[in-house]
C-alpha cells in the first residue's frame, strides 16, 4: 500500500530549518558582531518589525519618555521621543500593500475588506491574571486615551515602510489585567470569521486563527 502525505501549503521543510546548534549559539554570534547589528538582525530575522528614531543611535543611554497627555480621538498627539525626522511613505502604497492572510495572501488587502465588520467589536482577556475582561476598543481609549508613534516598518520580504501608529501602550493594559506572578507570556490572538474573512475557507489547512506572543518583560 502507498502511504502518500500531501502537505498543506504552509508546511516547513526539514532542509529549510535553522540547524539547532547554530540557533542555541545566537545569542554569543550577536555579540560578536556587536551590539548596533545585533538588534537589526536577530529582530529582522524572525519577521517583520518597528523601529524608530532609537535604532540609530544603539550605544545611547535608556531614557525616560517624555510625557504626553493622551489624545481621547483622532488625531492623536505624536509623542516627541518616537517623532524623528523621517520622511513618511506616501499613504497610497501604505494603505493598499499589506499582508492579512485572513483576507488574501496577495498584497492588496484593501480589495477584500468590505464585508469586515469592525464595530462592535470586544477584547477577551484572560488566563493567569487578577482582572480578566472582556472589554470594547472604545472603553480602551477612554482609559487609556491615544497617542501618534512614527515607526519603521521592515519586513523580511525586504521591503520597509515609515508609519504613523495611532494607539496606547501596552503595558498600561497588561497592568490593568494584573497578571498573577506566575504569568511569563502574552498570547494574543485573533479574529476568526470566515463569512467575512475568504482566505479563511478557501485556506482550511492553515493554522487559523493567528496567534502571535511576547515574553511578559517584552511586552511590558
Amino acid at each position: 500500500m502507498a502511504n502518500i502525505i500531501i502537505r498543506p501549503s504552509w508546511y516547513l521543510p526539514d532542509n529549510r530549518v535553522t540547524p539547532e546548534r547554530f540557533f542555541l549559539n545566537r545569542r554569543k554570534f550577536l555579540r560578536q558582531v556587536g551590539v548596533a547589528g545585533a538588534g537589526a538582525m536577530s529582530l529582522s530575522a524572525i519577521g517583520c518589525r518597528e523601529s524608530t528614531a532609537a535604532d540609530a543611535t544603539p550605544a545611547a543611554a535608556p531614557k525616560t519618555l517624555a510625557n504626553v497627555t493622551p489624545s481621547k480621538g483622532f488625531p492623536a498627539t505624536r509623542h516627541p521621543d518616537f517623532n524623528p525626522a523621517w520622511t513618511l511613505s506616501e499613504e497610497e502604497a501604505t494603505a493598499t500593500y499589506n499582508n492579512f492572510y485572513e483576507f488574501t495572501l496577495q498584497k492588496d488587502v484593501h480589495r477584500y475588506v468590505g464585508k469586515f465588520t469592525t464595530d462592535p467589536w470586544s477584547i477577551d482577556i484572560g488566563g493567569l491574571c487578577d482582572n480578566p475582561m472582556k472589554i470594547s476598543p472604545q472603553e480602551l481609549v477612554s482609559e487609556f486615551g491615544l497617542e501618534e508613534r512614527v515607526y519603521r516598518f521592515r519586513c523580511v520580504e525586504a521591503w520597509a515602510m515609515i508609519v504613523p501608529w495611532t494607539g496606547f501602550q501596552l503595558s498600561k493594559l497588561i497592568e490593568k489585567a494584573k497578571p498573577k506572578p506566575e504569568a511569563k507570556f502574552i498570547r494574543m490572538l485573533t479574529a476568526s470569521k470566515p463569512e467575512q474573512m475568504p482566505s479563511i475557507a478557501r485556506v482550511p489547512d492553515y493554522p487559523w486563527p493567528y496567534f502571535e506572543g511576547l515574553r511578559m518583560d517584552e511586552a511590558m
